[in-house]
């Protein structure tokens, strides 16, 4: 089920990412993570039967999961290919996407300690926020790229950074 709906958002993006942007699609997905997390958090802490945790929790992750594929999931990668200038995107590609890896490492490796350590709804939360903070950095840092070519990008990006 989770591999559907994976799949199924991941090709509503392809299509979707020119239209509606770059910047929304993230801002909608962070917004979608943090709603989803913050519910799922809450309904572990007051749903004590078991079989509605179970239910709650599998329509909140299907929630989330599309919220992830309409953002971080795709988008991203669509946008890393844009933002780096082109003697050092191979570089900048490179040391992105390991970086996402072992971003995606680290979690799958820490949320066993801290589901253990602070309990389920504890860890939810914690990632509820992380979710909440990326909303306002892309808000505040990402530049729009749709419909902009490789070298506006370019040149905005130097701008913003003082022409680094």
């Amino acid at each position: 089920m989770l591999g559907a709906v994976k799949v199924a958002f991941t090709a509503w993006v392809i299509f979707m990412v020119d239209r509606w942007g770059r910047k929304p699609l993230l801002l909608l997905g962070s917004a979608c993570m943090a709603l989803t997390l913050g519910l799922l958090g809450v309904a572990i802490l007051v749903i004590h039967n078991h079989t509605a945790v179970g239910l709650t929790t599998l329509i909140l992750l299907i929630i989330y999961l599309a919220g992830y594929e309409l953002g971080w999931g795709a988008v991203v990668w669509v946008m890393m290919a844009e933002v780096f200038p082109l003697k050092v995107r191979g570089i900048g590609m490179g040391t992105s996407s390991v970086a996402l890896w072992a971003a995606t490492f680290a979690i799958t490796f820490i949320f066993p300690a801290m589901n253990k350590g602070l309990g389920l709804s504890n860890s939810v939360f914690i990632f509820a926020a992380i979710s909440v903070v990326l909303f306002f950095l892309v808000q505040r840092i990402v530049p729009e790229t749709k419909g902009r070519s490789l070298e506006e990008i370019e040149l905005d990006l130097r701008a913003r950074t003082g022409g680094r």
